[in-house]
Formats: structure tokens, sequence, C-alpha cells
């Protein structure tokens, strides 16, 4: 299970052994996946009660670093590789630790995703992350139907990206990050248009407004619209979206 306690845990899984009869107790040394298996062999009454004792320290443990946020519905197209990307994408934007339950969510039969767990450690000062990280877990998952559905009503092509900009809210006014390489195909009135600074990083830019970001700002999502196949960007904070040109 995920969790833990650093402080005391050597002294825990010590009386964990002596007070349950438990032979053996194997902790992973080193963190392989999102969830971790503890092994334990001991008697059938034992092993119980060493279970018992495991389970209320984690639960303990969950009450003070952890929150929730529950899945409402299954994202169409969410792929399991879609999933990670995106599970990443939030502990390294909010510097929590960002995983998805049930443990076997991968797993076709589990039904997928249907919470996902924060953790943040409140005595490192740390509650601000988790509090940040479910800020914009809940704005996305509160958006999720009308993300997948919403884009295929509009019109293919650069009418699609021209009409999603002139109607949608704008984002907060940022800077300009300076002259760039174009990467992407030539600029329409009221269109956006993908540029690359020179330090290799990819923007957008809007026309005639000048509206801009980074594709890298966390503020930013990139989809893929199953209907047309064509890529589009979501703003979380705005609402602001367009599909690439």
């Amino acid at each position: 299970g995920k969790g833990g306690d650093g402080d005391d845990g050597r002294s825990f899984f010590r009386n964990l052994r002596d007070n349950c009869r438990v032979s053996t107790v194997v902790v992973p040394h080193e963190v392989s996946s999102d969830w971790l298996d503890i092994n334990m062999w001991a008697t059938m009454k034992g092993g119980s009660k060493a279970t018992e004792m495991l389970e209320q320290r984690l639960e303990q443990y969950y009450e003070r670093n952890r929150a929730k946020e529950v899945v409402p519905v299954r994202p169409a197209g969410w792929t399991t590789a879609r999933w990670e990307e995106q599970l990443t994408k939030w502990t390294d934007a909010s510097g929590a630790t960002v995983i998805a339950w049930p443990p076997n969510w991968r797993d076709e039969a589990s039904g997928g995703v249907k919470e996902i767990w924060v953790f943040a450690d409140d005595r490192a000062g740390k509650g601000y992350a988790r509090a940040y990280a479910c800020k914009q877990i809940k704005e996305m998952l509160q958006n999720l139907p009308r993300e997948v559905d919403e884009p295929a009503e509009a019109e293919a092509g650069a009418s699609s990206s021209t009409a999603a900009a002139a109607e949608a809210t704008d984002r907060p006014e940022a800077g300009f990050p300076g002259e760039g390489e174009e990467v992407a195909s030539a600029s329409t009135p009221q269109s956006w248009k993908q540029f690359q600074d020179h330090s290799g990083n990819k923007y957008w830019h809007r026309e005639p407004d000048g509206k801009w970001f980074y594709e890298h700002d966390t503020r930013w999502q990139r989809f893929l619209d199953d209907g047309t196949q064509k890529h589009w960007w979501y703003n979380l904070e705005g609402g602001l979206w367009f599909f690439e040109p």
C-alpha cells in the first residue's frame, strides 16, 4: 500500500515482529511503483494481528497527509499512458505525491481510476502542495465531460481554432517571451501559431491580441480529439481552448 512514516518506522516493525510473532517482514527498499507490497510471514493468528496493526498505522498516516479527489466519470480515450502522464504533471507542478486508486487501476477489469490520492507531509510544511494539487485536480475532473465532448462540435481546420479563440475566455495577460523561430503553419487573423524561443522551448502565440503561453505551462493541458484526431489545448484557469492548426 501507499504510505509509511520514517520517524519511527524501524521501531514499529520491530514491535510488530515481537508482538505478533512475525518471523519475516519484507519492505521494499526502493520505490519502483506507486503501489508497493509489504510481505509478512507468520502464523494465521499472528498474521491477522500484524495486518491490523499495519493498516491502523497506514490510516494514521493517511489521515495526516492524504487528500482524495473522486473521479466522477471515466474519461473517454484516456489510456493508462495518458493517466500516467497526467499524474506526473500534477506531481511535478505541485510538489506533492499524486497517485491513482485502486492499486490495480491499470487492469481493465478494475474499471480504471476511481480516485486520485494526494500526499504531502504537513509536519514538513508541505500542506500547501497538497492543497494546490487538489485544486488543479478538482478543476480538471469537473471539466472532463465537457473537455471530451465540446471540441468535436467545432468545425475542423483553421476555422476551429479561430472560433474557439474568439468565443472562449482569455487567460490572464502574461508578457511576450521574445522573438523566436517559427515551427508551425502560417498565421491567420485570430488564430494560434506555434513558435520556438532561442532556448528551444516551444510556445503558442495568438493573433491579433498577443495572448501566448509556453507548452510547459502547467495551466495548459494538451488533448487529442477522438473525432477529428487533432490535438487541442485547454486552459485550466480561464477555460480557453483551441485546436492546433
